[in-house]
């Protein structure tokens, strides 16, 4: 299964995907530190740097995936609300390509009708997740919200994806080991800060992983 992986950021929803057995065919991250990182352990796949200037080609992936920005979203920004809101740019993406699946991430306070509906309207059955992605050894909670959606296109009945899907509400994010504080000093490590600042933007690979299993088992061996 081919997948185009948006707003990358460090590769984790294409690492997670990736070990469930699906191939990681182009990302998009604007981020320069980031397309290093990509680059390094995806050497060879494309990297396109602006999701407002990437016009991908009808069929070029069987699953979008995506965590798009959620500064827009997010309570921490204390209704400071004033980063652009990119979600209609995945959902262009998503129209062009018309993948079989997609799998959608942002913080759990976001109005889940927003990509839900927005979804449905290009004729997708989605399911909505809540989730645990704090990372082992933090005290602060890291609850996100996960949307996975498959075309109705393609005709799979919802009732062979339900059973599939819910377990991966539980599985927990604390595998995901991150034992470096997030302190603003500078420790003698290169790049500190800019990959303290990509784990932090990054979505746990073994969640994603279980969502990636789930979809192959439907997608395959139903």
């Amino acid at each position: 299964m081919k997948v185009l992986d948006l707003f990358s950021g460090i590769g984790g929803f294409s690492l997670g995907l990736e070990r469930a057995g699906m191939e990681t065919v182009a990302f998009c991250e604007i981020n320069p530190y980031c397309q290093r990182v990509l680059a390094k352990h995806w050497p060879g796949v494309p990297i396109h740097e602006n999701i407002k200037e990437f016009n991908p080609d009808r069929g070029s992936a069987d699953l979008v995936c995506g965590g798009f920005p959620c500064q827009p979203f997010s309570t921490a920004s204390r209704g400071r609300k004033v980063a652009e809101d990119l979600w209609p740019e995945m959902r262009r993406v998503i129209r062009d390509v018309r993948p079989v699946w997609v799998v959608a991430e942002n913080v759990d306070s976001i109005d889940d009708e927003y990509p839900a509906l927005e979804l449905e309207k290009l004729d997708f059955q989605v399911w909505s997740l809540e989730v645990d992605a704090s990372p082992r050894g933090r005290r602060h909670e890291r609850r996100r919200a996960i949307f996975v959606a498959h075309s109705n296109a393609n005709g799979e009945p919802r009732c062979s994806l339900d059973e599939e899907v819910a377990f991966a509400q539980s599985c927990p994010g604390r595998g995901w080991r991150d034992d470096t504080a997030p302190l603003g000093v500078d420790d003698r490590l290169p790049h500190r800060m800019d990959r303290m600042r990509a784990l932090g933007n990054s979505v746990c690979p073994q969640l994603i992983e279980g969502i990636g299993r789930a979809i192959m088992q439907v997608h395959f061996y139903q």
